[in-house]
């Protein structure tokens, strides 16, 4: 594989589709990102390098790879990292879902991957007409809905949600942030649940975070959120992604709402033979 600087791999990126790898392009926008990046073909690999976390370096990839030979060289890339490194943590975002089956990939990762992650991307110019029950509402919350969000999230710790995932976004929103944003689903004046999402470029949203609390499960909530998220920014010309999706309903939901599948992202500590 061919190696290439920054804006050769931005180009490429471009020219092949600049809506399935939006989110690298929206990666490399940033002023920061140090890697290196390799093409052949269609076929590429971008590292993003040295981000030191809890006495790992961690390394994210970024693939798309369909030859055994460029496989092959994706697998030396990561020796020689391994060779310089002494404590090395990796994840590796694919575009190829079915990566995981070959031989080349499945002979060099031991023991497979920890887990899988998937991102949903909306391809398709969708609209849905939302209907609710006369005491449901979806709104976008604002800098006043932050102490009922808070107690939201405290709440709902013990049920699986993450303690740090509504802080973070409260946090932006008092600081006047437009990039990142809650929407509230509320039964009568009960906040029931919320999606999170996040502007990466002025053309590309993203999904970060959907939850229902346990008691109002069951009943569409998740897809009514990922519904109204769809139809805030679609008349944007905007991409609009979902993900990632951690687990089957959060796949369901994605799949109900009209989006695809285009990545999967393995592992994040993944052991090398």
């Amino acid at each position: 594989m061919n190696k290439l600087e920054k804006q050769q791999m931005v180009e490429f990126l471009v020219t092949l589709d600049n809506r399935r790898y939006i989110d690298i392009l929206a990666e490399m926008e940033k002023p920061h990102l140090r890697g290196e990046f390799y093409a052949d073909g269609d076929n590429f690999i971008l590292e993003v390098t040295n981000i030191n976390i809890k006495n790992y370096d961690y390394c994210e990839y970024y693939i798309d790879l369909s030859s055994d030979a460029n496989i092959t060289f994706f697998c030396e890339l990561i020796n020689t990292k391994k060779a310089k490194v002494q404590n090395l943590a990796i994840a590796i975002k694919s575009f190829r879902s079915d990566i995981c089956k070959n031989d080349h990939f499945t002979a060099y990762f031991k023991d497979g991957v920890d887990s899988v992650i998937r991102q949903y991307g909306l391809f398709n110019s969708i609209k849905h007409d939302i209907i609710l029950p006369e005491t449901d509402e979806i709104r976008r919350l604002n800098v006043d809905d932050c102490d009922m969000a808070e107690e939201f999230s405290v709440l709902n710790e013990q049920h699986g949600l993450p303690s740090w995932e509504l802080p973070n976004f409260i946090d932006c929103i008092k600081h006047g942030s437009d990039i990142h944003r809650i929407y509230g689903y509320f039964r009568g004046n009960i906040l029931a649940g919320f999606v999170t999402t996040v502007r990466h470029t002025p053309k590309y949203y993203c999904i970060a975070y959907i939850y229902t609390s346990p008691e109002y499960r069951q009943n569409g909530i998740a897809l009514n959120l990922a519904r109204y998220y769809i139809n805030e920014f679609i008349d944007d010309g905007a991409f609009i992604s979902y993900g990632p999706a951690q687990n089957e309903a959060s796949e369901k939901t994605a799949i109900a709402a009209g989006f695809k599948l285009f990545s999967d992202t393995y592992g994040y500590d993944i052991k090398i033979k």
